[in-house]
């Protein structure tokens, strides 16, 4: 798992494994522009379609507090408080006058928030309870890695009966929406579904069947043919689940994940390494990756990660390693583009190295158990702004091997299993990788010896999300 290559070709599948590929050294990371900031701004929109006007809005935070001042929606149904820092993560609730208005939401970090039937109901699939009650609950927040689970499924569910969603990069938490834009219209055409279902009395018995998990209930969109879902990109066989084929078969999708595609997040895992003959536990590398916005990355549009990656080995001197990756995830498609990394002399500074594929590699979710694909690419490195040089030609052949459940230092995860195997310029590889389910972060790694004997070289430790711990 040390080989550089071997790490920037697999960004994709694990999705959250730093690049350790060149840059300086460091005792010390840097931290995120607003990690001393006393305050945090949460700002977004209230509706249901229409706005939720006149109505105040409140905040559950995890150390109890709330909102630092008297927080209501406007005209279009706008909002803004602060919270302090430290308290994130915050459950909000705003009041409407119906029952139909009062919904719930979740922010992990500042920023813009959104509260809407679609924040309402992913919060009922993720805690399995009513929305009303998980907020009066004290001390009842959901981890990340559950939330964006339940997201994925409710979102995959929504396609399935003919929703369309207002683009790839869509959040319902927090892409910011208008009235009357794309993402309103979704509001619209859900709750006008959900109004005329037969035996569902009203929003409130609607949100009960998907808190117990009936995502088989999500009404067709209007207006939606029979068949809505099956050509729109997804895997799922029309019948409300994304991630089943149509033989019936778990697909990779529910590995996928979000994380990456969310802007501001931070994360960061500990894996610790093993050496592949003895098994002996060797060091520890910790992963940091800060999730930063849309930009040009050699004539592609990319989302960048900044990261930092410090490696502590039996033996040797501590290293901090620096760098950017860029890639763009496609959750209709299910697939994520791997384009590049670079080097960097300091976090978030000037390039010394740049690598690329030429095409950009693949990593495709919608894999069936046993299932297999083959890229031909080629890796090119730039160094100090010099003339590309050939860094390998590569022949790799992807394999989804289902699900398996295993136990590592950060606990117990049920997992996809991917297989690679190269027979590139560079002498090639066999490697194996396990992603959890819901989030995509990697949880096991390891490689394929000469005698088809399977060998670990690294596993999870920890894993948190913008400061809070997830795993174990």
């Amino acid at each position: 798992m040390s080989d550089p290559r071997y790490r920037n070709l697999l960004v994709g599948v694990m999705g959250t494994i730093l690049v350790g590929c060149g840059g300086g050294s460091s005792s010390s990371g840097s931290s995120s522009e607003d990690s001393n900031a006393s305050q945090a701004t949460l700002s977004g929109r209230a509706a249901v379609g229409a706005p939720i006007v006149a109505a105040s809005v409140v905040a559950r935070c995890a150390d109890g507090s709330g909102f630092t001042n008297d927080v209501g929606t406007d005209g279009s149904g706008r909002f803004e408080g602060q919270v302090a820092s430290a308290a994130l993560p915050c459950a909000l609730r705003v009041n409407g006058s119906t029952a139909e208005t009062t919904l719930h939401s979740y922010a992990v970090v500042g920023g813009n928030v959104n509260i809407t039937p679609l924040t309402d109901l992913i919060i009922a699939v993720a805690t399995s309870a009513s929305p009303s009650t998980w907020y009066d609950q004290s001390g009842q927040l959901p981890d990340a890695a559950t939330l964006a689970s339940a997201q994925a499924s409710f979102l995959n569910a929504l396609r399935s009966e003919g929703y369309g969603l207002p683009g790839e990069d869509f959040d319902p938490f927090r892409t910011p929406f208008s009235i009357g834009d794309n993402a309103d219209q979704l509001l619209d055409n859900l709750m006008a579904a959900v109004s005329i279902m037969a035996n569902v009395e009203n929003y409130a018995a609607f949100v009960d069947l998907l808190s117990s998990g009936n995502l088989a209930s999500i009404p067709q969109a209007p207006g939606a043919s029979a068949d809505a879902g099956t050509d729109d990109g997804d895997t799922g066989d029309g019948g409300g689940n994304g991630n089943v084929d149509q033989t019936g078969n778990a697909t990779a999708s529910a590995c996928m994940g979000s994380l990456l595609d969310q802007e501001g997040n931070i994360l960061e895992l500990q894996q610790r390494q093993y050496d592949p003959v003895s098994g002996n536990q060797i060091g520890n590398v910790i992963d940091r990756q800060e999730v930063g916005g849309l930009v040009d990355f050699r004539g592609d549009t990319a989302r960048v990660l900044v990261t930092e990656t410090r490696s502590d080995y039996l033996g040797g001197q501590p290293l901090t390693l620096y760098g950017r990756r860029y890639l763009r995830l496609d959750q209709t498609a299910a697939l994520v583009s791997v384009y590049g990394t670079e080097s960097l002399d300091s976090f978030n500074g000037a390039s010394t190295d740049t690598f690329w594929y030429e095409p950009s590699t693949v990593s495709r979710f919608d894999l069936a158990q046993g299932e297999s694909y083959q890229q031909l690419y080629t890796s090119y490195v730039a160094s100090g702004g010099g003339q590309p040089v050939v860094q390998s030609d590569n022949d790799l052949t992807t394999t989804y091997a289902g699900r398996e459940t295993v136990t590592v230092p950060a606990g117990t995860f049920d997992t996809c299993k991917f297989y690679y195997e190269d027979s590139g310029s560079h002498g090639g590889w066999a490697a194996i990788a396990w992603v959890s389910v819901g989030n995509g972060i990697p949880v096991q790694g390891g490689g394929v010896g000469s005698d088809g004997a399977e060998f670990i070289t690294e596993r999870l430790q920890s894993f948190s999300l913008n400061g809070v711990q997830q795993a174990p």
